[in-house]
């Protein structure tokens, strides 16, 4: 975990110490919800940039666990889509809460 690398004052701005932080994700390890995202009948977006590799196969799991959804690839966008291509995004959202 990356965190471990960081030093302590990297944790001041999360109002939680080093320890606590680490503590807290070490914790969410071993939790599994995949079993009760059949449950979700809501419409559901999920996104994932295209060059986010490392959360691509869990957003098609996601999308395949929830028969409501809706899955899109955004381009020009990493794990930050927010931040990548802001525009897009704005665009994705806007047009999935008007349908």
């Amino acid at each position: 975990m990356v965190f471990r690398f960081l030093p302590n004052t990297a944790f001041r701005e999360m109002g939680a110490s080093k320890k606590e932080i680490i503590s807290l994700c070490n914790s969410m390890i071993v939790l599994d919800f995949m079993d009760n995202l059949k449950d979700i009948h809501c419409r559901t977006l999920i996104l994932c940039g295209k060059k986010d590799k490392a959360n691509y196969a869990a957003s098609v799991q996601l999308k395949e666990k929830i028969a409501t959804s809706e899955f899109l690839v955004v381009s020009n966008a990493g794990h930050e889509i927010n931040k990548d291509n802001p525009n897009k995004l704005g665009e994705i959202i806007n047009a999935f809460l008007l349908q």
